[in-house]
């Protein structure tokens, strides 16, 4: 006796809805993707009880001819592909002809549409999958479909559906997307016959925002738009401060349509990875556009997740369009200063050349400088009667007694060393000091031996004084600012650490760095070979679960052995937990440096002198693009002198 049954229309067409329907708001996105694809510019959703007795979506559409409306509910009708072909490259958001036949088979359904070109429309009305009737009406342009009592003949399906609330949010969540991802429709949403928003479909992007997500977050968000490989991406991004709690506001569209994608959501963290605090989250709404036949989007039933033929060439497009528009964004100070006004306002200036001095490689020896009467800077001279000698910023260890002389430099990336303290006896005569290092001159501590630090007096940004040995007080005009001194010199060092990029290699090393590691991290870095290896690193297997790196990347030369491991090791973590597909060199040190500056960075709580302030302040309003440290915590508050009278009731 045959046991394999074939299944009946109706069994068919019930399973096939299981698929395409699986509550209320698997029905307004498929009816809200055919009335877009019909060319519409104006469509209003309404809906009771959370969508499970009344679904109601009108358009103005082209419409339908009364023999395509019968036809639109028959499986696998479709009017937007013809032929296999077609699959490679899809242009529209509905089409794989299931929707109408889907929502029909498991409602009470009625559709009325009508053609610019006919005097009258068609009514259709079905009541699971049976025609009741069928007849001409007068009607405006457009489509009107109307879907009730879903599940009515599934009560299995029906149990599972949610709270009303519950499945109203499902609903107004899709609505609120697919209205930002076409500004120039106007949406109207209306619950339980409440209008819930509206836009007006001017094609502004950002006027729609408003209007979906209100005024606080659209003002938290800045534009962005950039072309990487032929690959589109813009919209807006979240500004770092306005990081939230969880990802629900990071919207994606490829191609015009609202996805899933694992690569775009890790492409966006990635790049705020050194400007948000850990378990924070950016949001975004970004459109990435790109050839249709570069993308499959027929790999799931309801159309919400997508492949692409060439997944790092999209995440690098997001992470780099990304990246860049936040490291544009200025910090408090630089936009309040025009720091090039204050460099013509800067009448006396001291430039020093540093004298060699041979000393012992674990050790930095501080030589005053006593500047000549009559120097040259940039093709001007000035003449000084004298020069009093200043020592460099001391910055002290945290693991040292405040009365220490040992120092942490800013100029050696976290050594150790030996200076004297001193103090500058006439803060109006402008100095910079000299540093000499026995084994190798890098460039940053080339630019901390012709430092020019400026008068107070001729600055205008006026340093106040610091709080706790950890907040640095300054003002300038009408602005108050608080710095914190651990988290800019943390942003300080990465920056300039991020100076020394070369354009690749491998820097060999004298001795190995034996790491051991756990079984997991072992097996993914010998997999892994060939990636680190074009990074610049270069190791082997040593023994059980231990691996020798003979070679670092040339960009790590000047860092510790056990900073070197960290990054190392953090870099597998990474690959295991799947955060980081291929990277570029570059991409792949914006994230790894962080770490090297944070080790070298001075800490919070332990006292420093005035000078080693005075250059933080001076260094920080230096860098116009910088807000937050590595690890996304702020650098700087700002408050207005209106804020400060607000707050002891002088306005």
């Amino acid at each position: 006796m045959p046991i394999i049954n074939v299944l009946d229309k109706q069994t068919a067409n019930l399973i096939a809805a299981g698929e395409v329907v699986d509550r209320p708001a698997s029905v307004v996105k498929e009816l809200l993707e055919n009335s877009i694809d019909a060319g519409a510019d104006s469509i209003t959703v309404e809906i009771k009880n959370g969508g499970s007795t009344l679904i109601r979506i009108t358009d103005n559409g082209k419409g339908m001819e009364p023999e395509d409306v019968r036809l639109s509910v028959l499986r696998h009708a479709t009017s937007k592909i013809s032929n296999p072909s077609d699959l490679d490259g899809i242009k529209t958001l509905g089409f794989r002809g299931e929707a109408l036949a889907a929502i029909s088979s498991v409602s009470r359904f009625q559709i009325i549409s009508k053609t610019q070109s006919n005097e009258f429309g068609t009514c259709m009305v079905m009541e699971g999958e049976k025609e009741v009737s069928f007849d001409e009406v007068g009607c405006p342009d457009g489509t009107t479909i109307t879907v009730r009592d879903i599940f009515f003949n599934v009560p299995a399906r029906r149990k599972f559906l949610k709270k009303d609330q519950t499945e109203t949010a499902y609903i107004s969540q899709y609505i609120e997307r697919i209205a930002i991802s076409n500004p120039q429709i106007s949406f109207k949403f209306i619950s339980d016959s409440k209008t819930r928003f509206s836009t007006v479909g001017n094609g502004d992007l950002k006027s729609a925002i408003y209007s979906v997500f209100g005024k606080e977050f659209s003002e938290s968000l800045i534009p962005v738009d950039k072309t990487h490989e032929k690959i589109r991406v813009h919209g807006f991004i979240s500004l770092p401060e306005h990081s939230r709690v969880n990802r629900s506001f990071q919207i994606f569209f490829v191609n015009g349509r609202f996805v899933r994608t694992r690569s775009t959501a890790f492409a966006l963290e990635d790049a705020y990875k050194t400007y948000i605090f850990n378990e924070r989250y950016p949001a975004c709404v970004l459109f990435v556009e790109l050839d249709p036949y570069l993308v499959d989007v027929n790999v799931h039933p309801s159309k919400l997740e997508v492949r692409f033929v060439d997944e790092a060439m999209v995440r690098q497009a997001v992470y780099f369009t990304v990246r860049d528009a936040i490291e544009a964004i200025k910090n408090p100070i630089s936009a309040d200063i025009d720091t090039s006004a204050i460099g013509k306002k800067q009448t006396e200036l001291l430039h020093f050349t540093p004298e060699k001095v041979d000393v012992k490689k674990e050790q930095v020896e501080f030589k005053p400088i006593v500047a000549e009467k009559n120097t040259s800077v940039g093709g001007a001279s000035f003449s000084f009667a004298s020069a009093t000698p200043v020592k460099p910023p001391v910055f002290k260890n945290e693991t040292e007694p405040s009365e220490s002389k040992t120092a942490l430099s800013f100029a050696d990336s976290g050594k150790e060393q030996k200076v004297e303290d001193t103090k500058t006896t006439d803060d109006s005569v402008l100095s910079s000091f000299a540093v000499t290092i026995a084994d190798t001159v890098t460039s940053q501590r080339e630019e901390a031996a012709t430092q020019v630090v400026s008068d107070k007096k001729e600055l205008d940004l006026k340093y106040c004084g610091n709080v706790f040995d950890t907040y640095i007080i300054a003002e300038y005009d009408s602005n108050m600012y608080i710095i914190d001194k651990h988290a800019a010199h943390e942003r300080i060092l990465y920056e300039e650490l991020k100076k020394k990029k070369s354009d690749g290699g491998t820097q060999m090393l004298i001795d190995s760095i034996i790491v051991s590691l756990s079984s997991e991290e072992f097996d993914v870095a010998i997999s892994s070979l060939d990636e680190l290896s074009e990074i610049g690193f270069d190791y082997s297997e040593f023994g059980v679960r231990t691996i020798a790196i003979r070679g670092i990347p040339t960009e790590f030369s000047d860092l510790s052995t056990a900073t070197v491991e960290e990054i190392f090791v953090g870099m597998l973590t990474d690959i295991i937990a799947g955060k980081r597909a291929k990277d570029t060199r570059d991409s792949f040190f914006d994230k790894a440096l962080f770490t090297a500056a944070c080790r070298a960075a001075v800490k919070g709580g332990i006292p420093d002198s005035e000078a080693s302030y005075r250059y933080l302040l001076r260094k920080i309003s230096e860098l116009e693009n910088v807000f937050c440290c590595p690890h996304g915590r702020p650098i700087i508050v700002k408050y207005t002198k209106t804020q400060i009278e607000k707050m002891f009731l002088r306005t």
